[in-house]
């Protein structure tokens, strides 16, 4: 058993998903089921339930999974350790953030760091503010870059980055301007999905203005 098919088990149990993996380690699916397969043979059990497009962690995967994250972790601390005592600043920074940092902000950071740094690399895992948060109280990663602050009780959160939210509409429709908070709540609107800080911001913004529900589309 090698610590490469632990890490990629992990990161299948993790997102429930092959292609999940896939994209989280950035190996071919392919090769994710192959070495899945591989461990499966060499413990003599199967890991995962393959249920259509699904899938589900077996008893057996639910005891191995704890083992195996002590392993990756303990490996990990002996790789910094090992690091640190020669000096260097080297390995791989696993950052979770939701679309707008992850897509926009984070990448300027992580190349502006890597210029100093060059034996660093960056892997950002991307998804809704909610999926990060979650990501963060398990564990999953150890920062997360988010749109609002989802969990106040449970997390300690601050502000790295200040954003504008602008409205924007199609030329057809007849919006005076400007535009005032309470003619804003008969507009229809196209939201974001369930789980984004984006939406929940703005909602919250409504919400103090005394507009405690808004009529849209969700899209995702």
């Amino acid at each position: 058993m090698e610590l490469h098919h632990l890490r990629i088990f992990a990161s299948v149990y993790g997102n429930r998903s092959f292609s999940k993996a896939s994209k989280e380690l950035n190996i071919s699916q392919p090769t994710i089921s192959e070495h899945i397969k591989n461990l499966e043979a060499e413990l003599g059990c199967q890991l995962f339930d393959r249920l259509g497009r699904t899938i589900a962690p077996t008893k057996e995967a639910e005891l191995m999974y704890p083992g195996a994250m002590h392993i990756i972790e303990a490996a990990d601390r002996l790789k910094d350790t090992v690091a640190q005592a020669s000096g260097a600043v080297r390995g791989e920074i696993v950052i979770g953030a939701s679309t707008i940092p992850g897509s926009y902000i984070l990448p300027g950071i992580c190349n502006a760091f890597r210029a100093g740094h060059p034996d660093v690399s960056f892997r950002v895992l991307i998804e809704d503010s909610q999926k990060i948060t979650d990501m963060v109280l398990s564990h999953k990663v150890l920062v997360g870059f988010v749109g609002s602050v989802m969990e106040p009780d449970k997390l300690k959160a601050s502000a790295f980055y200040e954003d504008e939210l602008v409205m924007a509409a199609s030329p057809a429709l007849d919006i005076k301007s400007p535009l005032g908070v309470r003619a804003l709540s008969e507009v229809p609107f196209i939201l974001r999905e369930e789980g984004s800080g984006t939406r929940k911001t703005f909602e919250a913004y409504l919400k103090k203005k005394g507009l405690l529900s808004t009529e849209g589309l969700n899209v995702s």
